[in-house]
């Protein structure tokens, strides 16, 4: 019988041997590719970020909004971009003393899909679109997936 105590000490030499040496450590796997579409391959992708500073979207109200919302009389004085609810605020009257109205993302992204048709932005029907308010200004993003060719109308030259 073996002691382990101070005068039958094993030599350290002989107890590190009895442990089995780590394991090196397992190597990452390699990453997985990505998976390939199983549809109709893409032909044409279109992406456009259309991004609104609130000067423009004082604008956009004017010309696009009065028509859609009921609003306070008054010229439009300032627009204050609420990120975390996804709105806008917008003031009218000198120092916003004759009101407020507070847009939210369904009636903006109408006003400002509007406000773009009026004034000769293309905005694709087909498009899909999503509206974020950020803090620099509210972003419009259209994004369009061909997977056949769309129907081409030649035209002449007076029709440029």
């Amino acid at each position: 019988m073996r002691r382990w105590g101070a005068a039958g000490a094993a030599p350290p030499q002989e107890a590190a041997a009895a442990l089995p040496a780590p394991a090196p450590p397992k190597a990452e796997p390699p990453p997985r590719p990505a998976p390939v579409p199983s549809g109709p391959p893409v032909l044409l992708r279109d992406h456009r970020i259309l991004t609104f500073a609130p000067q423009m979207l004082c604008l956009a109200l004017h010309h696009a909004g009065r028509n859609q919302m009921r609003l306070p009389v008054g010229e439009i004085s300032a627009a204050e971009l609420l990120p975390d609810s996804q709105a806008v605020r917008f003031r009218f009257g000198p120092q916003g003393r004759a009101g407020e109205v507070v847009v939210g993302t369904p009636a903006l992204a109408a006003m400002l899909i509007a406000y773009c048709i009026g004034a000769g932005i293309p905005v694709p029907t087909q498009a899909a679109k999503t509206l974020e308010v950020t803090d620099l200004g509210v972003k419009l993003e259209l994004r369009i997936v061909l997977t056949a060719p769309p129907f081409f109308k030649p035209r002449n030259a007076a029709e440029w």
